[in-house]
């Protein structure tokens, strides 16, 4: 089945693997830099949820109780522990990418 491929599919599927090694890669370290403002600077973090509160309150937009939820939720465990996951599943998904970029990239190759 391999075999019967032609070279544009072959660099097709490989483009989408790099492709998508990037993205994650970029997503594992955009998360974990938020993660990283979270634990290490946490002033700088209330700091900036307070504003944000700050400025949609001074907007009326959403109702005041629905803006207590979000910042309770961002000054909370809960969003720290969402963090974690989300770095840990992307950088997962950025070895399976990366792996299956290599297995068939020497699978198309050895043809």
């Amino acid at each position: 089945m391999i075999a019967s491929l032609p070279p544009q599919i072959a660099e097709a599927v490989l483009a989408h693997f790099l492709r998508y090694f990037l993205l994650c890669s970029a997503m594992a370290f955009f998360n974990g830099g938020l993660l990283f403002v979270i634990l290490r600077r946490r002033a700088l973090w209330l700091r900036y949820t307070a504003a944000e509160a700050a400025f949609w309150h001074r907007l009326r937009f959403p109702p005041r109780r629905f803006m207590d939820a979000c910042r309770r939720f961002e000054e909370g465990r809960v969003l720290m522990y969402v963090l974690w996951v989300l770095v840990a599943g992307f950088c997962a998904l950025m070895v399976l990418n990366a792996t299956l970029y290599f297995y068939w990239q020497h699978r198309f190759h050895s043809m």
